[in-house]
């Protein structure tokens, strides 16, 4: 079978191996018809960032859609999204339903093989039925929007804040501005010009252009860092209003002022991985898939897989009007 592997940093290949074969009764063989890219998957394909130790080759991806060929009978023929978190189950997180926090913890397509091949074993509880109202494509976007919602059930606890803002207009960005509109919040998005902020407007999102003066105006209950540039985080805790949230989506460095966050009484949390969101996530693009599937702007085969990282990681100008891709099976 094919698979699309990353031998080195900034370097994809497809390779030959053979099918694999299912070694327990709750195993599902998956035909792959549909791979999404991530951000994420980016990164580890530059070979920047938290790599989590990744130095050598490996599948990619692990947002995917796929057939089951093999498995409980409920679901053959069934088209299945797939969750790549992988655990141990054992440990006290796992335990008390926090196994984002796993110590042994691997995503399919960073500490472990991916979802870009021709077929994957995967426990079916790692598999959610796509639902019927959905495209097939829309289906790689169903684990970044539960992302998006296991993020937003982090600071959306007690009350919902009535305004909110969002750095960076990449495919995460836009989801988060996309729900939090549907939430009835007061959002604006917020981000360097380009083309995709335009897109959000015609969304119907506000939005303001990192370097103009409207970006000092604006103090939000909740605020989003979806980038992970540092100079970026920065200027997103100066716009949290007093008392209010910044929410850290991407990983990334930068200095906190202790003082602005004590005397403000600001909170910053963290959130990772899509836990007991997925059908949710499935849900909500069942009910609404419109605004979320004009994220989807690129299509690719799997074997084009090297052209269709390297658009993704261009120079804006060189990329043009690229939001995220998707990769199909030839």
């Amino acid at each position: 079978m094919k698979l699309l592997v990353r031998p080195n940093p900034g370097r994809l290949e497809i390779v030959e191996r053979q099918k694999p074969t299912r070694e327990a009764e709750d195993e599902v063989l998956i035909q792959i018809q549909t791979v999404g890219i991530c951000g994420g998957d980016l990164t580890y394909f530059r070979g920047t960032g938290h790599t989590l130790g990744i130095t050598e080759s490996y599948v990619v991806c692990h947002e995917a859609v796929g057939v089951v060929l093999e498995g409980p009978q409920h679901l053959l023929g069934k088209n299945v999204v797939i969750d790549p978190l992988i655990t141990c189950g054992f440990c006290e997180s796992c335990v008390i339903g926090k196994p984002q926090l796993c110590g042994s913890r691997k995503d399919m397509g960073y500490g472990a093989d991916g979802v870009a091949a021709e077929f994957v074993i995967v426990p079916e509880s790692r598999t959610y039925l796509m639902s019927k109202d959905l495209a097939l494509p829309t289906g790689v976007l169903v684990h970044g929007l539960a992302a998006v919602l296991h993020s937003l059930s982090k600071v959306l606890v007690d009350q919902i804040p009535k305004t909110a803002a969002v750095y960076g207009p990449g495919p995460a960005g836009l989801m988060f501005a996309i729900r939090l509109k549907e939430l009835g919040i007061d959002v604006i998005l917020v981000g360097r010009n380009s083309w995709r902020l335009e897109l959000a407007q015609e969304l119907g999102i506000r939005i303001a252009r990192i370097g103009h003066d409207e970006v000092n105006d604006i103090s939000a209950e909740l605020v989003i860092e979806t980038t992970g540039a540092s100079d970026v985080l920065e200027e997103a805790l100066n716009r949290v209003a007093p008392g209010g949230t910044l929410l850290l989506y991407a990983p990334g460095t930068f200095n906190v002022e202790a003082t602005k966050v004590f005397r403000r009484e600001l909170k910053i949390i963290g959130a990772t991985g899509a836990i007991g969101t997925m059908q949710k996530a499935m849900d909500i693009l069942a009910l609404n898939p419109a605004p979320y599937e004009r994220l989807l702007t690129h299509n690719f085969p799997i074997s084009s897989g090297q052209a269709a990282f390297e658009l993704a990681t261009a120079e804006p100008a060189t990329r043009g009007e690229f939001l995220k891709a998707s990769l199909c099976l030839d």
